[in-house]
């Protein structure tokens, strides 16, 4: 009911202020027809205050009031909360002074909460089968739990055990032609101040993997599968793969072991001090290098020749070949093999080259300890040049093989006592033994048919 000339009611801001007329009072003082309107107004406030059928299901709004504070509700306070008294049952809930329960409805017959955004997402918590469950879904939802801003204390799971209680969480995945598979991560699971990280065969990590230390790495004895490091990390063409790292850092020195495969697809073992091959009890064994059941590996060691500005390497080998153990040189850059002490074998056996011999001058090799010389049957004098050698070096050259009328001499570059040594005809059998000296050259110490001149 309304009119355009309704005055407003001060109700519910305030109680509505009455005016009564008295036994002497005239139509006009006070107005009996403001009279009307104010009470009008008062009932419209009134009413508009209660709202429609404000008793509800009950006879009346008194009743239902009672109702409500017979149910645990206290008095309705000035600002618009109802303290509770007793537990309150409301529709599917029930509150407490401390708690929210939700019955058994929906989600199954499981009670269950539920928060709705805009977009029909939601985040659902209720129990079954003796389960608490977390539930997230909707239209456009992400399937993502987040903290929106940083938690203060951090996120605590199972925080409150007590001891005997090692809980673990599981993270459960089915990925497409596999089974449902958890992991299963606790603490003091399988040992005690000890994370275990369990249920599943496999773990990859994407990212960098650190540890503040480890106290004992070890390989599980069980494992059914190889250790394989950087398995899938493809490198450019041009480009040396990665590396493995071992490091020792103190004050007095930081060093490391590096084994990588180079860009020439070469394996490099590799450190930045000296490296050793420790032989004492706690690492019982040999040493092999090259070991292959069909193969003939070699060993080489490189080391920088300054005046040919380069590396240069010396190469060990068994040889199949020749059944020797065999110790060669890249080229005449490296000048020989020193070996600064004693030297004790059982047998030397030096491999002879073998030259023949003519008129116009063969030299013999500085590189090996015998020389074999055959004459080559033209009926003259051939000829058997040396050069300079190292103080200590000894050189044996002999005839191996001549012919009626050839004759052959050997003519050092330096001699003691002589320029030449000269053998007579068809001389098979002849030689000498020369030893070389810095200060009077080559000195004859054993001669077998020649003439010093």
């Amino acid at each position: 009911m309304t009119r355009k000339d309704l005055m407003a009611s001060n109700y519910p801001g305030a109680l509505p202020s009455i005016t009564d007329p008295t036994s002497t009072s005239k139509f006009n003082s006070p107005s009996h027809s403001d009279q009307h309107i104010d009470t009008n107004a008062d009932m419209l406030a009134i009413a508009t205050e209660l709202g429609l059928n404000p008793a509800g299901a009950y006879a009346t709004v008194a009743l239902r009031l009672d109702a409500l504070a017979a149910s645990g509700a206290g008095d309705l306070l000035a600002d618009g909360t109802i303290p509770l008294t007793a537990n309150w049952d409301v529709g599917n809930f029930t509150i407490t002074s401390d708690s929210l329960y939700a019955k058994a409805v929906g989600m199954g017959g499981n009670g269950a909460f539920r928060a709705i955004d805009s977009s029909n997402n939601y985040l659902t918590f209720y129990c079954s089968g003796g389960y608490g469950i977390m539930d997230m879904g909707g239209l456009g939802q992400s399937g993502m739990l987040i903290y929106p801003t940083p938690v203060a204390g951090g996120i605590s799971l199972f925080g409150y055990s007590t001891e005997g209680q090692t809980a673990e969480w599981t993270i459960c995945g089915y990925k497409t032609g596999d089974a449902l598979r958890g992991l299963q991560i606790g603490v003091g699971v399988d040992a005690a101040d000890t994370a275990s990280f369990d249920g599943v065969s496999n773990y990859l990590f994407d990212g960098i993997v650190e540890s503040d230390s480890l106290i004992t790495p070890t390989i599980n004895a069980t494992a059914t599968s190889d250790l394989s490091l950087f398995g899938t990390t493809d490198v450019a063409d041009d480009a040396d793969g990665k590396s493995l790292y071992i490091h020792r850092k103190a004050a007095e020195g930081d060093h490391n072991i590096r084994l990588y495969i180079d860009k020439w697809e070469e394996a490099w073992f590799g450190c930045t001090t000296t490296l050793y091959f420790p032989s004492f009890v706690a690492y019982q064994g040999n040493v092999h290098f090259g070991k292959d059941a069909s193969l003939n590996n070699t060993f080489k060691m490189a080391g920088y020749i300054t005046a040919d500005t380069s590396d240069k390497y010396i190469q060990w080998q068994v040889n199949d070949s020749t059944d020797n153990f065999e110790l060669t040189r890249e080229d005449a850059n490296i000048g020989a093999f020193d070996i600064q002490m004693p030297l004790i074998v059982d047998k030397v056996i030096g491999t002879p080259d073998a030259i023949t011999a003519t008129s116009d001058g063969i030299a013999a090799s500085l590189e090996t300890l015998n020389t074999e010389v055959t004459t080559n049957d033209d009926n003259d004098l051939d000829i058997v040049t040396l050069a300079a050698g190292i103080s200590g070096q000894i050189k044996h050259i002999y005839c191996v093989a001549s012919f009626a009328g050839d004759t052959w001499k050997i003519t050092p570059a330096t001699l003691l006592g002589g320029t030449q040594i000269t053998f007579g005809d068809n001389s098979v059998g002849t030689g000498c033994t020369l030893v070389y000296a810095d200060n009077e050259g080559w000195i004859i110490v054993g001669n077998n048919g020649g003439t010093i001149a």
